[in-house]
C-alpha cells in the first residue's frame, strides 16, 4: 500500500489505527451508496505499521477493517474525505460481523465483539478494547454481557493499570453500564466484581450515603469474598474518595 492512501492518525502500544480514503466511483462508495468520497478506519499490528512508515508494501483485509470500524465507531473522519463515512459505518459493520460469524462459528454478533475486544486487550491492552465494547454496546444495547465485558475493562483500565486516566468519565460509564446488566444474563463468577467497581463508583462521585445502603443491600446478597467484602466495610466509612487507597487495597 502507498504512503499516499493511507494516513496514520493514532499510535498505540502494539497497533496503528490507518484510514484509507476511497472515491465516489469506488467499489465500497457504490455498495453503501455514498455520493462522495469516505473514509474507512483500518487496524494495523505493529509490524504493518513499521512496513508502512518504511514504505514496504503490505496487504490489509477485512479483519483490519472490522476491527478499525470497531475501534473508531465514535470517531471522526479525517477532513481529507468530502463525506463523512459515519451514517455507514453501521451497515458495514453489520455486514464484516454478520461475516465473520459465520466463518468462525460464533453463536452471535455478540460473541464475535467480545472475542475481538478480548484478543485487543490481551496484545495491545485496554484502551482499544475499551473503544471496541463502547462500540458493542452501541451496536447490541441489550447485551449484559457486553455491559459487563465494559465495566470489567474500564475498571482493570482505570483502577488497576492506568491505561484509562479519566476518573469522571470513566467512573460515571460504570454506573451507567452497570445499572443496565442483568445478572442472570452473564457469568455469576463476575457479580461481585460488578458490584464492588460500582460501589466504588458511587464513593468516588460522593454518593455515600447511597453507597453505604448499596453494601448493605447488594453487598450482602452479591458479594462472596470475604476480601472484596472487607475492602468494602472499609471504604463505606471512608467519605473522602482517594483512588490511591482502592489501588492499595486492590494489589495488597
Amino acid at each position: 500500500m502507498s504512503e499516499s492512501v493511507f494516513s496514520i492518525i493514532q499510535e498505540s502500544k502494539g497497533h496503528s489505527i490507518v484510514w484509507q480514503i476511497f472515491d465516489k466511483n469506488s467499489e465500497i462508495a457504490k455498495k453503501f451508496t455514498v455520493s462522495g468520497d469516505i473514509s474507512l478506519p483500518y487496524f494495523l499490528s505493529a509490524d504493518q505499521a513499521e512496513n508502512l512508515k518504511n514504505k514496504i508494501p503490505f496487504s490489509v483485509g477485512t479483519y483490519e477493517l472490522l476491527v478499525g470500524l470497531l475501534i473508531e465507531y465514535f470517531s471522526p473522519p479525517p477532513m481529507t474525505a468530502t463525506h463523512k463515512i459515519k451514517p455507514y459505518f453501521n451497515d458495514i459493520l453489520q455486514d464484516l460481523l454478520e461475516e465473520f460469524k459465520k466463518e468462525f462459528g460464533y453463536s452471535s454478533i455478540e460473541e464475535c465483539i467480545g472475542v475481538v475486544a478480548a484478543t485487543l486487550k490481551a496484545k495491545s491492552g485496554y484502551l482499544p478494547s475499551y473503544r471496541v465494547l463502547k462500540t458493542g454496546v452501541e451496536l447490541v444495547p441489550e447485551s449484559s454481557k457486553l455491559k459487563s465485558d465494559l465495566v470489567m475493562n474500564i475498571w482493570l483500565g482505570l483502577v488497576e493499570t492506568g491505561q484509562l486516566q479519566d476518573e469522571e468519565k470513566h467512573f460515571s460509564e460504570i454506573i451507567k453500564y452497570y445499572l443496565g446488566i442483568r445478572f442472570e444474563d452473564i457469568d455469576s463468577r463476575f457479580v461481585e466484581y460488578l458490584v464492588y467497581a460500582y460501589f466504588i463508583s458511587l464513593w468516588y462521585f460522593k454518593r455515600n450515603t447511597e453507597k453505604r445502603k448499596f453494601l448493605l443491600s447488594y453487598g450482602n446478597k452479591y458479594v462472596k469474598s470475604l476480601e472484596i467484602m472487607n475492602k468494602m466495610v472499609i471504604f463505606s466509612s471512608m467519605d473522602e474518595f482517594d483512588i490511591r487507597m482502592v489501588r492499595i487495597f486492590n494489589n495488597g
